[in-house]
């Protein structure tokens, strides 16, 4: 299912986080869930939405990574930041395509979410069909928080393994956590730097109209199952507006990650 992303949801309220200040960490904690390597601690509790992710920092002479937050919503852009992030050289994180992963016949999560969804979302070969089951999520608030529950869990315990890796071949990485929850769990609290994949509602809905082909009225409840990016704005560090034409973008990320990998390489714990 081409371009079809993994559906997110709103807090059990169905309100906004709350909205105080993200608290200073000690030099030794910092919360990252996945990890995947591009070009260029260790429990996490994970239940949601209530509690989240934290994981203690790997250091390696006194150099910490970059833990970064990428969020955004459905057609937000945020794809497009993660590829120029790591196409800059950063190690990428994508909530996503691990997601996907732990669905699959014979993963983790496969079964529970079968079992709580039905045989009516698999398709002919027995695999989860992501569309069938985005219908049912997309308009139901208590299945998104269900599936969430199913399997984040699996989510982050693969990337821990992950997480590892990277933190033994690359103590200064910038790592960039892509993942569409991450204020409304409350993990941007435990980042670095928290930045924004921003475009206004009107664009949103065009986007996804013509990326999955979907009426206005399907579009716009798509939208609107997620926090909007107007609230979002006030946790983020950095807004990258994927309105802008793509040069300017590329330049923003390139920046941007300049800034944060000479971070990386001299910061010193205190």
């Amino acid at each position: 299912m081409r371009g079809s992303r993994w559906p997110t949801a709103r807090s059990r309220s169905g309100s906004a986080p709350s909205t105080s200040a993200k608290p200073r960490r000690s030099s030794l904690t910092l919360s990252m869930p996945t990890l995947r390597k591009n070009k260029g601690g260790e429990r996490i509790d994970c239940g949601i939405p209530g509690r989240y992710a934290t994981m203690v920092l790997l250091l390696n002479g006194g150099r910490p990574m970059i833990w970064v937050g990428l969020t955004g919503g459905i057609a937000s852009g945020k794809s497009t930041v993660s590829r120029l992030f790591r196409e800059a050289g950063a190690f990428v994180i994508d909530a996503d395509e691990i997601a996907h992963a732990v669905i699959r016949k014979a993963a983790p999560a496969y079964a529970g979410v079968v079992e709580a969804f039905g045989a009516g979302i698999l398709d002919a070969t027995g695999e989860i069909d992501r569309k069938r089951l985005g219908e049912i999520v997309f308009q139901d608030a208590r299945a998104r928080e269900r599936l969430n529950q199913l399997v984040h869990p699996h989510v982050y315990s693969r990337a821990e393994a992950e997480k590892r890796a990277i933190a033994e071949t690359d103590p200064g990485a910038v790592i960039l956590f892509d993942v569409p929850l991450l204020i409304e769990t409350g993990a941007h609290r435990e980042m670095d730097r928290v930045l924004l994949a921003y475009v206004d509602r009107a664009t949103q809905i065009d986007r996804v109209m013509k990326r999955d082909g979907l009426t206005r009225e399907a579009a716009e409840r798509r939208v609107d199952a997620q926090m909007p990016l107007d609230e979002k704005r006030r946790f983020a560090d950095e807004i990258i507006d994927t309105g802008a034409p793509l040069p300017r973008i590329e330049a923003q990320v390139r920046s941007l990650y300049q800034r944060l990998h000479e971070k990386a390489t001299s910061k010193r714990i205190s």
